[in-house]
Order: C-alpha cells, then sequence, then structure tokens
C-alpha cells in the first residue's frame, strides 16, 4: 500500500507552473476516466521532456568550450585526421516525437590525407552523446 505524506513534501507548487495546471484536472470518477488522464499525463510528460532535451541541446550548442571540447573528442575517436567544415543543418528526431533541425559543427575527413570521403557530424554519428 502507497502512504503520501504530506508534511514530507516542502516543494512549492508554485514552481512547476505546468504541473499546477496537471493537477487542476477533474478526479477520475470511473475506470476509463483514470485511463484517459493517465494517457494525458503521458502524453504532457513526454512534451516536457522534449523541451528539457531541446534547452540541454541549445545550452551545448552555444557553450564554445563545450563545442571544442566535444570536436576534439571527435577528432581523438576517429582513426583519420578529420577537418572542420563549419557548421551543417541537422535533423534530429527526440524519444517524445519531437524533431528539430538545428546546425551543429560538421568534420569531414581530410580529402588531403585520403581521398574516401567519411563525414561526421556532432549529432547524430560519432558524437550524439555529447553534442
Amino acid at each position: 500500500m502507497l502512504t503520501l505524506l504530506q508534511h514530507t513534501t516542502s516543494v512549492p507548487q508554485s514552481q512547476f507552473p505546468s504541473l499546477e495546471a496537471l493537477l487542476d484536472e477533474p478526479f477520475p470518477r470511473t475506470p476509463e476516466d483514470l485511463l484517459q488522464l493517465e494517457q494525458r499525463l503521458s502524453t504532457a510528460a513526454v512534451q516536457v521532456a522534449d523541451q528539457i532535451v531541446l534547452v540541454q541541446l541549445t545550452r551545448a550548442h552555444e557553450d564554445e568550450a563545450f563545442v571544442r571540447q566535444a570536436i576534439a573528442h571527435v577528432r581523438a575517436q576517429s582513426p583519420v585526421p578529420l577537418v572542420h567544415k563549419g557548421f551543417r543543418t541537422t535533423s534530429v528526431l527526440l524519444l517524445g516525437g519531437t524533431r528539430l533541425v538545428l546546425e551543429t559543427p560538421y568534420l569531414r575527413e581530410d580529402r588531403g590525407a585520403n581521398r574516401a570521403i567519411t563525414s561526421f557530424t556532432l549529432v547524430g554519428h560519432s558524437c550524439d552523446f555529447t553534442l
């Protein structure tokens, strides 16, 4: 059995306006109402998660030191020399279904070293965990 202790909660609801709006949902009176509420809340949670990821990706791309570190990491992991070729527009599909289009640093194999072309973007390939 789950016991909720009111006195252990010290976070004011006003810090989370989206949570406050969701808590204004009417009390579910039937199992079907409860299921519908749970589905609405699940959808809302996924949308909030996508918004948070968007903010974090934006912060990562705005942080010049972080971008330099990510580029250095990709270069260190590559078996061939990579050349920074500016920025490339990349589409990213988040887990919640939100599709982002952003500009991210673009690296490709140094053609002077080898004529085969290999390209890397920091989002979606070699450095997707970083940027």
